[in-house]
Order: structure tokens, then sequence, then C-alpha cells
């Protein structure tokens, strides 16, 4: 789920925020990707504790958090 089709935005946009700092940024990145290797264990245990159907809905949290936290453009176009 971490690294699907918008990864790679949430990764430029990490490289972005730490200019000059990409043994940061790397380190950053190193360390979400353990979290994310957790996330199916979570999930697991989420659907054995409470069945599948509560599991699926948290997948929808991933691009909704996207079109929350992610900024929009105003004014001119890009």
């Amino acid at each position: 789920m971490l690294r699907s089709g918008w990864y790679a935005t949430l990764e430029a946009r990490l490289y972005g925020s730490l200019p000059g700092a990409a043994g940061t940024a790397l380190a950053l990145g190193n360390v979400a990707a353990v979290a994310g290797a957790l996330l199916p264990l979570a999930l697991s245990a989420l659907a054995q504790a409470r069945g599948l159907e509560a599991a699926m809905w948290l997948f929808l949290a991933g691009p909704l958090a996207l079109l929350v936290g992610l900024p929009r453009r105003t004014g001119e176009s890009a």
C-alpha cells in the first residue's frame, strides 16, 4: 500500500522539502519503509479481530489522506 502509484509523489516531496540533505531524506524514507513493512501485519490483525470489511475500509485511508493533505495550487495554472 505504501509503495503504490502515488509513492513517487511523496518521495519527491520529501526530497524537495529537504534541499541539500539527501542523506537525511534517505534516512527518513528508510524509517518510513520499516513502518510500512509492519502495515500488512497490522491490517491482518485488524481483519482477524474486527473482520475483513473493517480492514478493507483502511485501504481507502491512503488516497483520502493524499486528497486532504497535499496542498492545491491556487491562482496561476502550472
